[in-house]
């Protein structure tokens, strides 16, 4: 595969865990096997002096939001070719995201890498906001599982179109995201809806 200079491989992927040696080195080797250059980790089970161990083989930059050994955390791998220098992080205490306002091959981009609670809890989404808002107006990246779809109808098999608050929240940051900063959810750019 030829890469085109200025594209970037980038993956999210929400590994349920990565406190086994085996299971953390096997998804490792799967993400460096796909060319990955940066690679969002949702729900990583690691400590904060774990998470660093994640920084090995084709992996130069870890950023890192940690919850407990069962449960959260999110990591953003940064492969060592890149050229990248980290300026400012923002993170919360319940290891549901990690922001960090980086420069990569020479650009300034927001990295937003987000695992968000399984519960209707809409204000996790203002905060979120918040926290972009506050880095600056800059590109932003954003990976991660939101524990919601943006098309109830269309991404949900039982056709109820009840929406949680949190669906709603995160529908209304998506909406101003697009207008300010033109950020789209990625499938609905693939399959040509708007």
């Amino acid at each position: 595969m030829k890469r085109v200079e200025n594209n970037l491989n980038i993956m999210s992927w929400n590994v349920k865990g990565l406190n086994n040696p085996i299971k953390k080195n096997k998804i490792l080797s799967f993400i460096k096997s796909k060319k990955c250059d940066i690679a969002f980790v949702q729900e990583t089970h690691l400590l904060p002096q774990d998470s660093q161990t994640l920084c090995v083989g084709w992996v130069g930059y870890v950023g890192a939001a940690s919850g407990t050994s069962k449960s959260r955390g999110v990591a953003t791998l940064i492969g060592k070719h890149l050229q990248f220098k980290c300026i400012q992080k923002s993170k919360d205490d319940a290891g549901r995201m990690m922001l960090m306002l980086c420069e990569v091959q020479g650009k300034a981009v927001i990295l937003a890498n987000v695992y968000a609670p399984n519960v209707d809890d809409p204000s996790f989404f203002g905060q979120l906001e918040k926290k972009i808002s506050d880095m600056g107006d800059y590109p932003i990246i954003m990976g991660g599982d939101f524990n919601e779809v943006m098309d109830p109808v269309l991404d949900r098999s039982s056709r109820s179109v009840y929406a949680s608050r949190a669906h709603r929240a995160l529908k209304g940051l998506t909406e101003a995201s697009i207008k300010e900063t033109g950020l789209h959810d990625l499938m609905q750019l693939i399959l040509g809806i708007s």
